[in-house]
This record gives structure tokens, sequence and C-alpha cells, in this order.
């Protein structure tokens, strides 16, 4: 169970007095209570592994009084107000050992997600883009069945780790941030809102292999592709908060348990635009990045990390930043979204 008290402020000239527009806070401050609990059985039956679980989840947002922000909503007709719900969500899966080298399976499992206390009250205001609150936002669920393959078996001069998963999901009041009006000028603000979508759906591969050798050596792999799709009054769009097509790859070298070095080479993909509503906003590049760490026990206790973040300096930016962003805008703004350059880091870690 989870009790917590939310709060965001901004500060700047201009955002003091929050009277009429003008805005100190992006939702007010809030009384969050999330409960989960879950229960799962793993039963073995020869060859034949069957998983069942059942999870409850209750939330509830309780908005408190706000003076910075209940002037800025009430004067924009957006007064705070409570959201709560609940659900039991199963799960089930099935795996077949017919081999440890190749074991399927397929796997059922319903979601729920309960929205923000952002999503639900939020007021933000300038002079070409305003965000607004939805008192009505539902929690969204999933139907999801995944189909896949998983083993391990010896390789070489070494053990080989791997799996594979296809899967599809389907959601009800997907929660997605859209755009509801507006052309982002003065005369006539967009404004965006987070709204549930009547349907959505969501269907990807992912993949991971890991190659651990006899020399010290290991190789890890994995990708993650997604494609989705939502459903509103019967018009079908692309999903663009749906990241795009993500592979990472790296070598670690390990002899003893003195220290390691390793490298990692990310990819990820350039959206692609059919996949985004709004045809006028910024679509950023594909980019590959590459890092290197490593670590040094210099005692049972003490051990110490150092690397090097993006070596190549390369200038890129992650989707889920960067998305949404006009090309109006992009011109002006879209530098400060970009990811940082290269980057050192030292660190030392201590437990006892």
């Amino acid at each position: 169970m989870s009790l917590s008290t939310l709060q965001v402020n901004a500060n700047g000239t201009g955002w003091n007095t929050c009277t009429g527009t003008q805005y100190c806070q992006y939702f007010p401050k809030t009384e969050s209570n999330l409960l989960g609990v879950y229960l799962q059985d793993e039963m073995r039956t020869g060859a034949l592994t069957t998983i069942a679980g059942l999870r409850y989840d209750s939330y509830e947002l309780k908005p408190q009084a706000s003076a910075k922000y209940d002037a800025q909503a009430i004067a924009n007709g957006q007064p705070a107000v409570s959201s709560r719900d609940s659900a039991l969500s199963p799960r089930l899966a099935l795996l077949y050992e017919v081999t440890p080298a190749f074991i399927p399976y397929i796997q059922y499992a319903r979601g729920f997600r309960s929205p923000s206390a952002q999503e639900v009250n939020s007021f933000f205001n300038n002079t070409v883009y305003r965000q607004v609150s939805n008192p009505d936002l539902k929690p969204e669920t999933s139907n999801t069945v995944e189909l896949g393959l998983r083993g391990k078996l010896a390789l070489g001069a070494g053990a080989l780790r791997y799996s594979a998963a296809a899967y599809k999901g389907n959601y009800s009041n997907f929660i997605d941030l859209v755009t509801v009006g507006g052309n982002l000028t003065m005369a006539n603000p967009t404004i965006f809102q987070y709204r549930n979508a009547a349907k959505a759906e969501i269907h990807g591969l992912e993949g991971r292999l890991d190659y651990q050798m006899d020399n010290g050596f290991s190789l890890k792999s994995g990708f993650a592709w997604t494609k989705g799709s939502t459903t509103s009054n019967g018009l079908e769009r692309g999903l663009e908060s749906v990241a795009p097509l993500s592979v990472v790859t790296g070598l670690r070298y390990e002899r003893s348990q003195q220290g390691f070095l390793q490298s990692d080479l990310v990819y990820n993909a350039a959206k692609k635009k059919e996949d985004i509503p709004t045809a006028t906003n910024f679509v950023s590049p594909a980019f590959f990045v590459m890092d290197i760490s490593g670590g040094y026990h210099l005692n049972r206790n003490m051990t110490l990390y150092a690397g090097i973040r993006n070596l190549f300096d390369r200038k890129y930016w992650s989707w889920t930043d960067i998305r949404g962003l006009s090309l109006a805008d992009s011109a002006v703004n879209k530098d400060a979204y970009t990811e940082p350059g290269r980057s050192f880091n030292l660190s030392l870690k201590i437990e006892y």
C-alpha cells in the first residue's frame, strides 16, 4: 500500500500572483492512496508448468485546498475533482519444456492503470499553449496475449540463453495526451488534454540474447518493436506515445571478481510519420549511441564505478521527450529537448 502527497510548483517572473490565466502549479496538491495485492501460484506437472495469478488494485486521488492552483483553475472553469476506482486483474501462463533449449509458452494477463494526479487535474497556460484537466478521466484496462520461446543451451565455449515473444494488447479507456483544438497562435492557442480513447491496440515483438563465454567475455543483446493505434468516435489513428524500434547490444569482460569493463551500443529508429496524428509535428531522427563503463572492487565493501555516456558526443532526441513538438516550435526549442552530450560519471558504492 502506498500513501503519498504530490505537488509541483513553477517559479519565475510573472508566475507569482497566480490570478486570472496565470499559473503557479501544474496540478493541485494531491493526496494519493494506492493499494496493490498480488497472489501467484506455480504448478509443475511433468514438462508443463502452469502459473496462475490474481491482482487487486485500488486508487484514490484527493486534491487538497490549494490557493495557487484554485485561483487559476476556477477562473478558467477547471476546478479540481477527486477520482477513485478498483479492479481485479487475473493472469495465466502455460510453459511446456520440450527440452531446456526449447520452452514455448503462452500467457494471458489483464492490466489496470490508474490515472495520475496531473492527468486528472492539470492546468497550464501561456500565450499559445494550454493544457486543461479532465474530471471525467477513467482508469485504463487491458487484455494482453503473449506467445513466446525461451531456453538455454551449450554453444561453443560458453552458454547461451535466449527469449523471444510476440504480443498483442487490447485496451479500453486508453489514457493519452491529445490535441483538442487550436493552431498554436495567440488568437487560437493549442489545447492539450488527457483523454480516454474508446479503444486502443498495441502489438509488438521483443527478444533477448545472453551469451556467457568461458574466457570472461559475455555478449548481451535485445530489441523491442512496438506499434499501436487508438480509435475514438470511429476514427483510427497511430499511437504517438509508443516508442519506435530500440536495439541494445553490450559486450562485457569480467575475468575475475575484481572488476569489469563493458561497452553498450544503443540504436533507436525514427518514428514513422503515419503513426503521428499531427503531420506538422517534429519527427526526431534515428540515432546510434555508445557508452563505456567499468567497475573495480576495492574491497568486500567498496566498489568504484566509472563511465562515459554518449562516447562520440552525438546529438539526439529521445522520442518520449520530443513527441508532440510542432515544426513551428522546433526551430527554436527542439535543442532544449536533446539528450546530454558526452558526459563522465564516477561513483563509489559502500555496502555493509
